[in-house]
């Protein structure tokens, strides 16, 4: 992974850490035998929401 990508990744992971948000990084296939995932982020407080998203997805 390039620096620069997993900068972005610290950096995004560091806010949703601050603001109490809560945040998730869902698997969904391989390409070129690499994991792509969907990082997903909701509201403080919203952890419920972001489960049943995720598993909608």
């Amino acid at each position: 992974m390039p620096d620069l990508d997993r900068e972005a990744l610290v950096q995004l992971k560091c806010l949703t850490g601050i603001s109490e948000a809560p945040a998730m990084s869902l698997p969904l296939e391989k390409a070129v035998g690499l994991p792509i995932g969907l990082p997903l982020i909701a509201t403080r407080g919203a952890d419920g929401s972001l489960l049943e998203s995720a598993i909608q997805i």
